[in-house]
C-alpha cells in the first residue's frame, strides 16, 4: 500500500499511526536500541525497591543493590571465603530481581528466605546465606518497577512522614495531659473531698493502708490545711480542654484501644473528596489547637481570665495560622492515569493554589495524550503532562515531575516534599500501557531520556534565536 507523506510525518512526530495506509505496529516489536535491555534481572540497577517498615531507619526506601553492598560490607571477609559469598549473595540479588519479574511479591525477608533455597547448592553455601540472612536487621516490602510503584512509594513516603508528625504530636498532648490532671489532683488533694478518709486512704496505698487512722487523720488534715486556690471557672476550662485533647482523632493514642476515638481518614482517590473532608474537619481542628492553646497557659500559669477569655472566645477557624496546620496530617490523593477526566479531581489546581493541605499524586501513563476542554481536566484544558509546569508557574507549592524509574534517586525529594508545610504535587510517568514490548522501567527511562532531548533542543532553538536577532542588529 502506498503511504502518504502527511500520514508518515504525524507518526514520526507522534508515534501514533494515522489514516488507511499505515498497518498497525505489532505490540511484540521492540526498538533496536533496546534490544541489550531485554532481560534487566542480570543488571544490577535501581530496582527492585525495598519500603522499609522501621521508623527509626534513617532510610524509608532503600534499592535492593545498596542493600545487599551494605550487608557484604558487614559480613564478607577479604581473602577467597569472602569472595565465594560475594558471588553468594550475588547470585541471590538476581534471583531475587528474577522473581519479582515473574510475578513474585511479598515482603524482604520472605522473599530473601526463597532465593537463598534456589541459590545455595550445597550445606555450606545454605550456612554462609544463613549468616547473611541473620545480619539482616531490616524487612519491608520489596517492590518492582511497574505501573502500581508511584502509588506505593508515594504512599509510603507520606505514611513515613504521617508517623513522625503523629510521634511529635502525641509526645506534646501526653506532656500538657499529665500536666493539667497534675493540677487537677493537687486541687483535689486541698478539696474538703481530698480530705475524706477514703481519699487519704487511697492516697496512702494498700500497702501502708492498715498503719494509720484515716478517720483521725482526716480531722487533723482538715484543721490547718490551706483552703481549696482552685476557682471554679479554672476547674470547669481545664476539665473542658482534657474533654477536648482526649477525645481527639486526628492522632487517636495507640494505646486506647476501642475505648478511643476512631481515627480519621487522610489517604482519598479523588480530590473533591480530600477538600471536603478538610473543610467538614476545619472547626473540629479548631477547637483543638485552641484547647492546646489554652492548656498551655494554665500549664505555664499564664491564663488571664480578663485578658484571654474573650480571645478564645472569638477563636475560629479564621484564627489559624500554616504552623498550627502544619501539626496535623496532610491529606494524600492517588490520582490514577484513568482518571484524569473525572469531574471531582477538575479543581486540582485550585485547590493546590488555594493552600489546602494536600500531597497530589498525578500518574500519566500517555504524554501525548489528547487536550479536550469540554471534560474534567485538572484544570481548564491543562494535561497530566503539562500539570508540573502549570503548579509551577502559580507557584506556593512543592512540584516534583518524573519518571518512575527515577524515584529511587528521587526519594529523598519525595519526603522533602511530604515534610514541607505547602501543598505538594507529584507528577509521576508510569508508562505507556501500550508500550507492552518494554517493561515499565525501560519505557521510563526512554521517556525521560526523550524529554531531556526536547528539552535541550528547545534551548539550543532559544540560543540559535538569539545568535540571529544578535546579528541581524549588528548587520
Amino acid at each position: 500500500m502506498v503511504t502518504k507523506f502527511q500520514d508518515q510525518f504525524v507518526f514520526h512526530l507522534t508515534g501514533k499511526p494515522d489514516g488507511d495506509h499505515l498497518l498497525p505496529v505489532d505490540a511484540g516489536l521492540r526498538p533496536a536500541l533496546l534490544a541489550p535491555y531485554r532481560d534487566l534481572t542480570r543488571l544490577r540497577y535501581d530496582y527492585p525497591l525495598l519500603l522499609v517498615d522501621d521508623p527509626v531507619q534513617s532510610d524509608y526506601a532503600l534499592a535492593l543493590s545498596d542493600l545487599v553492598n551494605r550487608v557484604l560490607a558487614q559480613t564478607a571477609p577479604r581473602g577467597v571465603d569472602g569472595e565465594r559469598l560475594r558471588r553468594l549473595v550475588l547470585r541471590l540479588e538476581r534471583e531475587l530481581r528474577s522473581l519479582l519479574a515473574a510475578g513474585a511479591h511479598g515482603r524482604l525477608m520472605q522473599l530473601w528466605r526463597q532465593a537463598a533455597v534456589g541459590v545455595a547448592g550445597d550445606d555450606e553455601a545454605a550456612q554462609m546465606l544463613a549468616r547473611v540472612t541473620g545480619s539482616l536487621r531490616i524487612d519491608g516490602e520489596l517492590v518492582d518497577c511497574d505501573a502500581a510503584l508511584p502509588a506505593r512509594l508515594i504512599r509510603h513516603a507520606w505514611r513515613t512522614v504521617h508517623a513522625e508528625k503523629a510521634r511529635e504530636f502525641r509526645a506534646l498532648l501526653d506532656r500538657l495531659l499529665r500536666k493539667l490532671a497534675d493540677i487537677e489532683r493537687a486541687a483535689f488533694v486541698r478539696s474538703a473531698a481530698g480530705r475524706q478518709p477514703q481519699a487519704l486512704r487511697s492516697a496512702v496505698g494498700a500497702l501502708h493502708g492498715d498503719s494509720f487512722d484515716f478517720d483521725t487523720m482526716s480531722r487533723l488534715v482538715a484543721r490547718r490545711a490551706p483552703q481549696e486556690d482552685l476557682p471554679a471557672s479554672r476547674r470547669q476550662r481545664i476539665a473542658r480542654v482534657l474533654r477536648t485533647l482526649r477525645s481527639q482523632n486526628f492522632y487517636p493514642d495507640a494505646g486506647a484501644g476501642e475505648a478511643g476515638a476512631p481515627a480519621l481518614e487522610f489517604e482519598f482517590a479523588d480530590c473533591a473528596s480530600a477538600a471536603a473532608a478538610y473543610r467538614e474537619r476545619l472547626p473540629q481542628l479548631a477547637e483543638l489547637v485552641k484547647a492546646i492553646a489554652i492548656a498551655e497557659l494554665e500549664v505555664a500559669g499564664a491564663y488571664v481570665e480578663s485578658e484571654h477569655d474573650a480571645f478564645f472566645e472569638r477563636y475560629d477557624v479564621d484564627a489559624l495560622t500554616p504552623a498550627d496546620l502544619a501539626q496535623f496530617p496532610d491529606y494524600l490523593v492517588c490520582i490514577d492515569a484513568g482518571r484524569s477526566e473525572a469531574a471531582e479531581n477538575a479543581g486540582l489546581m485550585g485547590l493546590l493554589s488555594a493552600g489546602l493541605p494536600l500531597k497530589v499524586l498525578v500518574i500519566a501513563a500517555d504524554l501525548l495524550e489528547e487536550t479536550s476542554l469540554s471534560t474534567g481536566r485538572y484544570a481548564f484544558g491543562v494535561r497530566s503532562a503539562r500539570l508540573a509546569t502549570t503548579a509551577m508557574a502559580l507557584g506556593g507549592m512543592f512540584v516534583l515531575q518524573s519518571a518512575s524509574s527515577n524515584l529511587v534517586a528521587l526519594r529523598e525529594r519525595v519526603r522533602h516534599g511530604m515534610r514541607c508545610r505547602e501543598p505538594a504535587l507529584f507528577s509521576v510517568y508510569a508508562g505507556a500501557p501500550a508500550a507492552a514490548a518494554t517493561d515499565p522501567h525501560t519505557a521510563a527511562r526512554v521517556a525521560a531520556l526523550k524529554a531531556a532531548l526536547a528539552e535541550a533542543v528547545e534551548e539550543l532553538g532559544s540560543i540559535r534565536d538569539l545568535i540571529a536577532r544578535h546579528l541581524r542588529r549588528r548587520g
